[in-house]
């Protein structure tokens, strides 16, 4: 996750080594806050999908970028007899881009720890969105 109003500052240069070849889905969160001209500029420029936990659209693109890019992983569990699960996702990001603003907008509930400061959430958590969100 990036911020919408820094994109390139708040992207880090090390993820995809870190993400050892897993799918990256890169998100711009505060896209609201963003210069609409130059926030619609860096999208179309980049695979990245702009954010706002308070437009339901949005969300829904996200979860749906979100199946898609599962299915393969999915297709593997469902042929080794592992039927019904669900995808894992980690949502990382530099301090207050947003990510537990978008935890709680996406399992519709406060799961997830937001203040207008740093370093609040600091620990691991699992939040089951599927049950939570309308995905059709």
């Amino acid at each position: 996750m990036r911020d919408a109003r820094i994109p390139i500052a708040s992207s880090h240069t090390q993820l995809a080594d870190w993400a050892q070849g897993k799918t990256i889905i890169s998100c711009l969160t505060k896209s609201d806050l963003a210069d609409e001209a130059r926030l619609n500029d860096f999208v179309k420029a980049n695979e990245v999908l702009a954010l706002s936990p308070r437009n339901q659209a949005s969300l829904k693109a996200l979860v749906k970028k979100i199946e898609q890019a599962s299915k393969p992983v999915l297709e593997k569990f469902k042929a080794k007899g592992v039927i019904g699960r669900a995808p894992r996702v980690m949502v990382v990001g530099f301090p207050n881009v947003g990510k537990s603003t978008l935890i709680n907008a996406l399992a519709k509930k406060k799961k997830a720890k937001v203040q207008n400061k740093p370093g609040v959430t600091r620990q691991q958590q699992w939040v089951d969105v599927k049950s939570s969100f309308d995905l059709k």
